[in-house]
């Protein structure tokens, strides 16, 4: 495992400490350096990567959103969209 590494996402360099070991664990990185604070999912078998990243954090050294679990995806998009109302910033 390397100590750090450079992701290029879309014309943005995102300078890693620490290298992933999965893509969820890439992504939820890449989200946080983006600035989206809280990751409003809901809880189905199609997040297990997502999860798994979660449950690896402490491990991992890398730094996530907040996860914010709701009982449908629907509600998910409501929550996400309610904060952005109130904050501007996307999530």
């Amino acid at each position: 495992m390397k100590d750090e590494m450079t992701v290029q996402v879309q014309d943005t360099q995102v300078s890693l400490s620490k290298t992933p070991d999965s893509v969820a664990e890439a992504y939820l990185t890449i989200l946080k350096s983006r600035g989206i604070d809280y990751l409003y999912m809901g809880a189905g078998t199609d997040t297990a990567p997502i999860v798994e990243a979660y449950s690896r954090v402490a491990q991992s050294g890398l730094k996530f959103p907040v996860p914010v679990i709701a009982v449908h995806e629907n509600l998910a998009v409501g929550m996400a969209h309610g904060y952005y109302m109130v904050s501007g910033k996307p999530q």
